[in-house]
């Protein structure tokens, strides 16, 4: 498990120590407990100043009914000297929040510039799998996390392409909200007039999936059985750079979503197939709500654009593999008879299970996803049960080079 100190604070100023008056150079903010445990033990905090080449640190570790009051606690150990060298010296049995901020500014006593003492939230990384996935912990996205913490949870997201806020309880108003931290909202690209009826219910820039039937049509998309590996929106010029989905009904088994890893998969295919293939472009085609290549679920309206068969990733500079099973039709200025065996190693490399995490779906679960880098795929469920999601889309920035 790898736990995220986010935005380690910055005090400028002085604070008394036991050796006296310390220039603090930075914060370290902490929680001094298990990673199993609740939010809810003390926090830490450890004071460093790195002046004439030297390091001195004072930890303080206190509870608190609120942040100010733990920043108002260590500003005044410090002050009058109570707290010894990398020890605990005051402990409080109130509860401390568990995602919070303060920013306390308080004068100089050595007539100094004042002291700005800030604390980050923290949340807990956990990985899935060995290339793919990641479950955020300690984050309730129905409260707007400060600038800092959007961009550790954004890098975390360019770690491992894949990763999953779990029980979230999201209005529709909190989707869009969330979505928008990681860019812009995206736009539906089905025509209106192939909507489902239950798109009626929604906020603009929401996709409903469903199974759900009223009069014997489903309220929502892609309602029925399993759906080939694919990347989303390939078919578009400048496809989404990300996916948000977010869980409100669930069969009890299945419906699970398969994520592979395209940079696993480029990284260790076959050199022959990725010296023939490198500098390719591929044709992908899709009838909006197909399932499976070439099936009849599919509306008449439909896009189709080319792309490079390996894809750079313009935040990371990574190469990946971005052809897929669903979407891709064949390689440019090759006859299919070379193109699809091609296509079909690589389709097969690519959805290997050692490149996938497999993610069994709880209600409350928001899962977000890199369309640049990795591709996805649906199992089959019982069409007796309901199923019931919620997606948005973040518009991609540049075409696929």
């Amino acid at each position: 498990m790898c736990s995220y100190i986010v935005e380690k604070a910055k005090l400028l100023g002085s604070a008394k120590g036991p050796s006296g008056w310390m220039r603090i150079d930075t914060a370290n903010v902490y929680y001094d407990h298990p990673f199993h445990a609740p939010l809810d033990h003390a926090l830490g905090i450890d004071l460093i100043s790195e002046a004439d080449g030297g390091r001195e640190r004072v930890a303080v570790e206190l509870s608190a009914a609120s942040a100010r009051e733990l920043v108002v606690k260590i500003l005044a150990a410090l002050a009058t000297g109570e707290v010894e060298h990398g020890k605990a010296v005051h402990h409080a049995a109130a509860p401390v929040p568990a995602e919070w901020k303060v920013r306390l500014e308080t004068p100089d006593s050595c007539g100094g510039a004042a002291m700005t003492v800030m604390t980050r939230s923290r949340f807990d990384v956990v990985p899935l799998s060995q290339h793919i996935g990641a479950e955020i912990r300690g984050l309730d996205l129905r409260e707007k996390p400060d600038d800092d913490v959007i961009r550790a949870v954004y890098q975390a997201w360019l770690d491992h392409l894949v990763i999953i806020f779990p029980g979230q309880k999201l209005s529709q108003e909190d989707l869009l909200r969330a979505t928008g931290y990681f860019g812009e909202l995206g736009e539906l690209s089905r025509p209106p007039k192939y909507f489902p009826k239950g798109y009626s219910s929604l906020l603009p820039g929401i996709m409903m999936i469903s199974n759900i039937r009223e009069n014997g049509e489903p309220i929502g998309a892609l309602p029925d059985g399993e759906m080939m590996f694919h990347h989303d929106m390939i078919h578009a010029e400048v496809p989404s750079k990300a996916t948000l989905l977010y869980s409100v009904e669930i069969p009890s088994t299945g419906g699970n979503t398969l994520f592979a890893s395209g940079y696993a998969a480029y990284d260790t295919l076959d050199p022959a197939i990725r010296d023939r293939l490198e500098g390719r472009k591929a044709m992908h085609h899709y009838n909006y709500g197909s399932t499976q290549k070439c099936d009849s679920r599919g509306t008449v309206a439909f896009a189709e654009c080319t792309h490079p068969v390996f894809r750079t990733h313009e935040d990371t500079g990574r190469k990946a593999v971005y052809v897929n099973r669903l979407m891709t039709m064949g390689i440019l200025d090759m006859p299919p008879a070379e193109s699809e065996p091609l296509l079909n190693a690589v389709f097969d490399h690519a959805e290997k299970r050692e490149f996938v995490y497999e993610h069994v779906w709880r209600v409350g679960d928001l899962l977000l996803w890199d369309n640049r880098c990795s591709s996805h795929a649906r199992t089959d469920f019982p069409s007796s049960e309901r199923r019931l999601m919620l997606r948005t889309t973040v518009k991609g920035t540049v075409r696929p080079y």
